[in-house]
């Protein structure tokens, strides 16, 4: 699983993630829970708006194809910690009656974050011919040659 620390954020966002949050109970490492919890809000987006990918193992596997699709992918994550830190969790947030329930979980997920997944190719909700894979343990194929 991908996921990005301060000092990412320091260097390349030029936010220091620890200095924003406020520290209770000397939390040290206040930081590294708040981007591992928003690593895993971002692979649960990928999922659940996909019809490729299914676990975040299957994200790792496709990610790791590419180092230019995985420094895209923390770019996703940057985006997204600005995201929170600007405006608040709105995940915490129940929906107010001014927007309906799915307008509210578009607002969640930073607009900047969902166009790199777009161009990532996670959010699709078709799947070509090419994206076909089988499972052999949950599908089975018809076999011309077998006798039905």
């Amino acid at each position: 699983m991908i996921i990005i620390d301060n000092d990412y954020m320091i260097n390349e966002r030029a936010c220091d993630v620890r200095s924003i949050l406020k520290v209770k109970n000397n939390a040290s490492n206040i930081a590294e829970i708040f981007l591992k919890q928003l690593s895993y809000r971002v692979y649960d987006f990928v999922i659940t708006n996909s019809v490729n990918f299914m676990k975040r193992s299957e994200v790792d596997i496709y990610l790791e194809q590419n180092e230019e699709w995985q420094e895209d992918f923390k770019r996703a994550l940057g985006e997204q910690a600005l995201y929170v830190l600007s405006n608040g969790d709105l995940a915490q947030m129940l929906p107010d009656g001014q927007f309906d329930y799915v307008q509210w979980q578009k607002m969640r997920m930073s607009p900047a974050t969902i166009d790199i997944l777009k161009n990532l190719g996670f959010l699709r909700r078709t799947m070509s011919d090419q994206d076909l894979n089988y499972n052999r343990d949950y599908i089975e194929l018809f076999d011309p040659t077998r006798n039905w």
